[in-house]
């Protein structure tokens, strides 16, 4: 299982990248400004089959 960690992960590249890394089981940590939308993101993942995903 990988561990990755993703700055800026409410922009678009990065939710797609992270996508496709969830599908694998990895584990994030995701920083971003805005937490609303940060929250979605990890949902989003969490359902996509990530093993963790934490967020500041």
């Amino acid at each position: 299982m990988s561990k990755i960690v993703i700055f800026g992960a409410t922009s678009a590249i990065a939710m797609e990248t992270a996508k496709l890394f969830a599908e694998q089981g990895c584990e994030f940590v995701l920083v971003a400004r805005d937490a609303g939308k940060l929250s979605v993101v990890q949902n989003d993942l969490r359902v996509r089959g990530a093993a963790a995903v934490h967020t500041l």
